[in-house]
């Protein structure tokens, strides 16, 4: 049989054999080997043996519908990254760098997030905003809008980290698909850029009625002067918000602030960790000393992603609150490709065609 080596050079990095991902590197001494797997925690890295002179090998038992991000490094920090010579694969994460990814014989990306032949496509232009209020940093904030093809009236979702999705997730060919497809009924986003560029996008995504109150005051009159939505007054709740890590938070905030507007909510691996002392994050107490709103609900997290235990944890609050939520795992870390095959169902639950 050839060796790990030939094998991970002929079929790619890693070798997937009986279940396992098998991680090779060839060199005079292994780099410290990080993924969705550790959390990517430099202090934690898989350990890689020496299966022959000059080549590591790591194994890692993997469901086989799991999808991963890894990366070599030299050094504990983003500048030690390095290239891994022998993978097929990689992909920018969001920080100005790359990460290499593999899925085990049973992953395959959504089908949704591949434009169909003949399938018409929304309308997506970009405006530029300025800061009239400040209720975000900065001066001027980007935001895009999408208007599907349709002369109807339409729920419109707000998408936090709008770019990202836009770009890393394929949300508007996911959701020109799902509309040509019957499966969900024609949507309207507005997408508004995060505050990184200011550095202010934890701020801003932390539970912030500030944020909020940006919503009421420009988002939503923007996207009614752009686009022809529904009106929340005469169908309560009609419209929805979607958000992921600190963006699946803000979206959760956005929901339990004006359930009368946003009444579908869909958090993807939502940052519900504790952030000082006190031991938990201020949403739970709001949801938890509070009525039940009129508000629909879809959690989904990846059972390699850091956040899993407080998507649990919030989970567990919100259903014994008697909320409306469903909620989902899939064998993944934190990242935008396990959230824009999460996002199909999410958007067919939330949004599902009734005509």
């Amino acid at each position: 049989m050839p060796s790990y080596l030939e094998r991970a050079q002929k079929m790619g990095n890693p070798v997937i054999e009986n279940g396992e991902a098998v991680f090779v590197w060839q060199g005079k001494k292994p780099p410290a080997l990080l993924g969705d797997f550790n959390g990517w925690q430099h202090d934690k890295p898989l350990p890689m043996s020496e299966v022959e002179r000059s080549v590591w090998a790591a194994r890692l038992p993997l469901p086989s519908d799991t999808y991963m991000e890894y990366g070599f490094f030299v050094t504990p920090d983003e500048d030690g990254r390095f290239r891994d010579p022998l993978s097929r694969h990689r992909k920018p994460n969001g920080i100005g760098q790359y990460n290499q990814w593999f899925g085990m014989p049973q992953w395959k990306p959504a089908p949704e997030t591949k434009r169909r032949k003949g399938v018409l496509a929304g309308r997506i232009t970009r405006e530029l905003l300025k800061n009239q209020y400040g209720f975000f940093a900065g001066k001027e904030r980007t935001v895009h809008l999408y208007q599907p093809p349709t002369g109807k009236t339409v729920p419109l979702l707000v998408v936090w980290d709008g770019p990202d999705y836009l770009k890393r997730a394929y949300l508007a060919t996911i959701v020109d698909n799902l509309i040509a497809q019957g499966r969900i009924q024609p949507i309207a986003l507005i997408m508004p850029d995060n505050g990184d560029k200011v550095g202010s996008r934890v701020v801003e995504y932390h539970t912030s009625e500030a944020t909020v109150t940006f919503i009421e005051a420009q988002l939503l009159p923007l996207a009614r002067e752009r686009m022809n939505l529904l009106d929340e007054g005469a169908h309560t709740g009609v419209h929805g918000v979607l958000g992921a890590s600190m963006g699946g938070l803000m979206a959760m905030t956005t929901g339990w602030m004006l359930p009368q507007v946003f009444g579908h909510v869909i958090s993807q691996s939502g940052a519900f960790v504790p952030w000082t002392r006190r031991g938990r994050p201020l949403i739970f107490d709001l949801i938890e000393g509070s009525p039940v709103p009129p508000l629909r609900v879809w959690q989904d997290c990846g059972i390699y992603d850091g956040l899993l235990d407080g998507n649990r944890q919030l989970r567990g609050l919100l259903t014994s609150k008697g909320y409306d939520v469903t909620y989902r795992e899939f064998n993944a870390g934190h990242n935008y490709t396990a959230w824009a095959n999460s996002l199909v169902g999410a958007l067919e639950e939330m949004f599902p065609n009734r005509s």
